[in-house]
């Protein structure tokens, strides 16, 4: 039995969460105040590994993605979820919204998170109130939300920011993009990119290879996208050059099998690739890491329209859902959300549907 208390000021279900390898724990999530219900589910302690995918959903968006992912944890149909960072968008509020958007957020997400874990990665949007001052909300600052209402694996020295965890065939780490490495957005020191190493290095290991041959990383940015507001036909520029400068080379040395991102509203799945090349255009027994980019849940802020894209694909962008001289940012025929099959040590499965009709716009299969 693994009974857990949450840390949660203001919603009436945190989604707590945490797995094992082989038998199931019990979770047991309470709130803090009296209205609170207590909620009990197993974690997906399996061989085999069924989750949805996906980023930047909003409080007041994602609508079609939510009720989709709902029905597929009622129906026992997915282990857990998700969501690759910019969780509620209560930045875009004020001092008088902030809390409220953080709160509407979990409220609608209480039909999964009660039953199902519901992992997060951080993103941008989660940093804090950018249009309230800092006396009037305190901890509306430096993630403070954020790591607050969530409560990852705590196996780093930046708890919820960054973690790892062992699931099955599957290694998991969530890195941070937005703090603690070199060059990040909102600073930091090298603490991220030390504990990377070690525990990358440890996933690596043979003996920890046998066991967990998957090693797959999430994390808001990529470093790989059509995206022309990141990167140029040659490669990533600014900041995201940044983060390819400090991840790639680890990801490489540690064989990383596949990078999820969230960050631009839009799917694209990327061939393998390193250096700003993809030559083998094959994922049977990929050397380099695969990038596959879920950002289409449905923000608030909407989704990128088809004229901020490179008009010809980069050498490393294998497949993109950016619609036809499409400008409308809220155009519903894009939203959608992965869903990762991980069926044994040698062969795992991408697929990504359209949230408005359950349509497959996107799969392949991935062999090791």
């Amino acid at each position: 039995m693994l009974d857990r208390t949450t840390l949660q000021r203001a919603s009436t279900t945190t989604p707590f969460s945490i797995t094992s390898d082989h038998k199931p724990d019990i979770i047991t999530v309470y709130g803090t105040n009296n209205i609170s219900q207590v909620y009990q589910f197993e974690s997906a302690g399996r061989a085999s590994v069924r989750v949805a995918i996906y980023g930047d959903m909003g409080a007041s968006g994602g609508s079609n993605t939510l009720k989709r992912v709902t029905d597929r944890a009622i129906n026992a149909d997915i282990q857990f979820v998700y969501h690759l960072g910019d969780q509620s968008y209560a930045d875009d509020g004020d001092v008088h919204t902030y809390s409220k958007i953080w709160n509407s957020f979990f409220n609608q997400l209480k039909p999964i998170s009660s039953i199902i874990p519901y992992m997060t990665t951080v993103g941008n949007n989660d940093f804090g109130c950018f249009k309230c001052a800092a006396n009037e909300l305190p901890y509306a600052r430096n993630y403070t939300e954020f790591r607050t209402r969530f409560q990852m694996p705590q196996n780093s020295p930046q708890p919820n920011m960054f973690y790892s965890w062992d699931q099955g065939p599957v290694h998991w780490v969530s890195i941070s993009t937005e703090s603690n490495f070199p060059g990040s957005p909102d600073g930091g020191l090298n603490s991220q990119v030390e504990w990377l190493h070690s525990d990358l290095s440890k996933a690596n290991l043979l003996e920890n290879r046998a066991v967990r041959p998957w090693v797959i990383v999430t994390g808001h940015k990529p470093f790989y996208t059509s995206s022309a507001e990141q990167c140029k036909p040659s490669g990533p520029f600014g900041s995201t050059k940044t983060l390819q400068d400090v991840f790639e080379p680890i990801f490489k040395q540690y064989s990383v099998n596949l990078f999820l991102a969230g960050h631009i509203h839009v799917y694209e799945r990327n061939w393998p690739a390193y250096m700003n090349l993809a030559p083998s255009k094959s994922y049977i027994r990929a050397t380099d890491t695969i990038t596959i980019i879920s950002g289409a849940a449905g923000s608030p802020e909407g989704l990128n329209p088809y004229n901020t894209f490179l008009p010809h694909l980069p050498d490393w962008t294998a497949f993109r859902f950016i619609g036809a001289n499409d400008t409308d940012i809220n155009n519903l025929d894009r939203e959608g959300y992965g869903i990762l099959t991980v069926h044994n040590s040698h062969l795992l499965k991408w697929e990504y549907f359209r949230a408005k009709d359950e349509t497959i716009v996107d799969s392949i299969t991935i062999v090791r």
